[in-house]
């Protein structure tokens, strides 16, 4: 006879457990100041996990709603009342409701927004509160590999400046840009991804010669352009291993190397496909 274990003796379902966090572009919500806030949510795996909600004040009043666009990733737009708090009233994939604080308004500072990024072209936005007028003259300062590759000085205007980079020249991967005040005291901070494509060559792969029998001779050819120069290194390993396609030499070179905590499958963030750039302006 075959025995058929009865439910009692199975091993229990451990239950997802979901956390989520909050960031402010640039750094810090500022009273009165429109500011885009991310988030994150992931499991106690620090797998991603989809969730939906909406935000309200210390008064009960529904500001925005809020739900996962890629990665248990997402935004929503705020701006924060000095003396209000803010709480997320949300909910993970098995419908739990959860309440959790968003971070402290600050009374006054500047607020950094990356406001798009074409062509190469990437246009940067500052805005301050009134009562800061030592932020009347700022310094934004950008790095990749800590050097200095862009600095701009601007006067607020009405409490307000924008800036334009050009990034055809700079190599691919991370930017960071940071907002100093007139004695280089920094106040906000961004990291914008170059997604040029440069190191992504467009080398094509050609098998002159396939034999599946023992010892039998195999021919392949590597078609590179004439533009390119690089050094290649080849690697031939059983087709029956299995291959972890969530991590690869673009991203841990790219992503991984430059920002802090794990990167779920950070391969799929650098494959050139539509919304390519939303899904890295996101993560960064």
């Amino acid at each position: 006879p075959v025995l058929v274990p009865s439910d009692e003796f199975k091993a229990p379902v451990e239950k997802t457990r979901s956390e989520i966090n909050f960031f402010a572009e640039g750094g810090d919500l500022v009273s009165g100041l429109n500011s885009l806030m991310a988030f994150e949510a992931l499991d106690q795996y620090g797998r991603p996990v989809k969730v939906s909600g909406v935000i309200k004040n210390n008064q009960n009043t529904i500001l925005d709603s809020f739900h996962t666009a890629y990665r248990g990733m997402g935004s929503f737009n705020l701006k924060p009342v000095s003396g209000e708090t803010y709480q997320a009233f949300w909910k993970d994939e098995n419908g739990e409701m959860r309440i959790s604080p968003l971070p402290a308004v600050r009374p006054n500072g500047v607020v950094l927004h990356m406001a798009s990024y074409q062509n190469n072209q990437i246009r940067y936005t500052l805005e301050r509160s009134v009562d800061a007028a030592i932020l009347n003259r700022l310094t934004v300062i950008g790095t990749i590999d800590q050097q200095v590759v862009y600095k701009n000085t601007l006067n607020l205007v009405n409490n307000q400046g924008e800036g334009l980079i050009n990034a055809a020249d700079f190599p691919c991967g991370i930017m960071q840009l940071t907002v100093f005040d007139g004695d280089m005291l920094p106040h906000a901070e961004r990291v914008i991804f170059i997604n040029n494509r440069k190191p992504f060559g467009n080398i094509q792969l050609k098998k002159d010669l396939v034999s599946l029998n023992r010892r039998a001779r195999n021919e392949i050819s590597l078609e590179i352009p004439d533009s390119l120069s690089t050094n290649l290194s080849i690697s031939v390993t059983d087709g029956g291993l299995g291959v972890d396609s969530s991590n690869n030499i673009y991203s841990d070179l790219l992503l991984a190397g430059d920002l802090k905590g794990n990167i779920y499958d950070a391969a799929s963030y650098l494959k050139n496909t539509a919304g390519a750039n939303d899904r890295l302006n996101l993560l960064m």
